[in-house]
């Protein structure tokens, strides 16, 4: 089996942080994650508050929200989707069946989205 050179890996590492951060984080796919769990947005929102607030708090947010949710498998597919390790494992394996597949396209998709993880990740990191 073959393995990606150490500059397609780290390509395809910041395709991966980049999927993974638009699946669970950006806005621009916040309904898409509603409609995945099931929910509006508005019930998504809230559940999302919730779980950021209570771990913001460094409160235990499973059990409170198990009480006041009285649907709780869209909270755990809401968790899961929001989860880096969780969502993150999917995807890297996805991007490493499609290189085995098919490597040069998947380095060649995989360009931009690298470019676009570094500037995020320099524009979070680097602006005062």
């Amino acid at each position: 089996m073959s393995h990606p050179s150490g500059l397609e890996f780290i390509l395809l590492l910041l395709a991966c942080f980049r999927l993974v951060r638009l699946i669970g984080w950006d806005d621009l796919t916040r309904r898409a994650r509603a409609w995945a769990c099931g929910m509006g947005d508005a019930e998504y929102d809230r559940v999302a508050e919730l779980v950021d607030g209570y771990e913001a708090e460094g409160l235990d947010a499973w059990d409170r929200i198990e009480r006041e949710l009285p649907d709780q498998r869209r909270f755990y597919l809401a968790k899961l989707i929001h989860c880096p390790w969780c969502v993150g494992f999917w995807v890297s394996l996805a991007i490493w069946l499609c290189w085995l597949a098919w490597p040069a396209g998947t380095v060649g998709v995989s360009v931009p989205l690298a470019l676009s993880a570094g500037v995020g990740l320099i524009a979070k990191n680097g602006d005062p």
